[in-house]
């Protein structure tokens, strides 16, 4: 579905939990703020992994890279993602205490809670906010969400954030050293943002049935990147996602080139 940025705000707020979460918004989007654009959202089936191997001509490009995600403006005919390592139930625990890349990524894209909320009150169950079902891999794309702000989780004594911001850390900053962290983004930028679950818990050796659900996931979300990137900018644009550690998607530097 798409929407207007200013109608979704409109008719689907964000609820911050967390008083650091509010006020954090609060400062990254002071009164007066226009939300304005177009914002597309679409769900994916699972896509079982291909039999065969892939056409001449197609290529992957692998690229790590040792930083964080910096959200860069994309190269000229390129469309690019970033991925968000979501719980099975969409954005469930942005407004709350915990900052991890999850809650990170749409404190810093605010727009990304108004998806949630817009998708839980949908009475479609082909839009429910879950990037599983059914104990399948259903990933959740979101093309156009504007970047507000940025916040430095790093550890900073003199900031008042001797342990940084990452995770419970968070909750436990005073406010006024989560305001100093958080620098405002003006004009806003734009990202795509890629969501999907990585796998959860376990310990020891991986069973086959993980092995191939975690590719089946991964497949399906690049391959839906992919097909939206063609539907949205032609058949040509060079695909980018930015995929993090395979479940820390902020801290992660790894960029993967799909030209399928």
């Amino acid at each position: 579905f798409g929407h207007r940025v200013d109608a979704l705000f409109a008719a689907h707020p964000p609820r911050w939990v967390h008083r650091n979460k509010k006020a954090l918004y609060e400062h990254l989007c002071p009164p007066g703020t226009r939300h304005i654009g177009e914002l597309t959202v679409s769900r994916w089936a699972v896509r079982p992994l291909p039999l065969t191997a892939r056409s001449a001509g197609a290529f992957t490009q692998i690229e790590l890279r040792p930083d964080l995600f910096t959200y860069d403006t994309a190269a000229p005919g390129t469309m690019e993602w970033h991925l968000n390592f979501a719980h099975s139930s969409l954005f469930i625990a942005y407004g709350g205490p915990l900052f991890a890349q999850d809650e990170m990524q749409v404190s810093e894209h605010p727009v990304l809670a108004c998806v949630r909320e817009h998708m839980a009150a949908q009475a479609d169950p082909g839009l429910a906010p879950r990037t599983r079902e059914q104990d399948m891999p259903t990933p959740v794309l979101v093309r156009g969400a504007q970047r507000r702000g940025a916040v430095a989780t790093n550890a900073n004594p003199g900031e008042d954030r001797p342990h940084g911001l990452y995770g419970g850390a968070f909750a436990r900053a005073p406010v006024d050293a989560v305001l100093r962290a958080a620098r405002r983004i003006n004009p806003p930028t734009t990202s795509n943002i890629l969501a999907m679950e990585a796998p959860s818990g376990g310990y020891g050796r991986y069973a086959l049935y993980q092995i191939v659900d975690t590719l089946m996931t991964a497949y399906t979300g690049f391959t839906a990147a992919r097909s939206e990137s063609r539907h949205a900018a032609g058949s040509d644009v060079a695909v980018v996602v930015h995929t993090g550690h395979w479940g820390t998607g902020a801290y992660g530097g790894d960029r993967v080139l799909m030209a399928m």
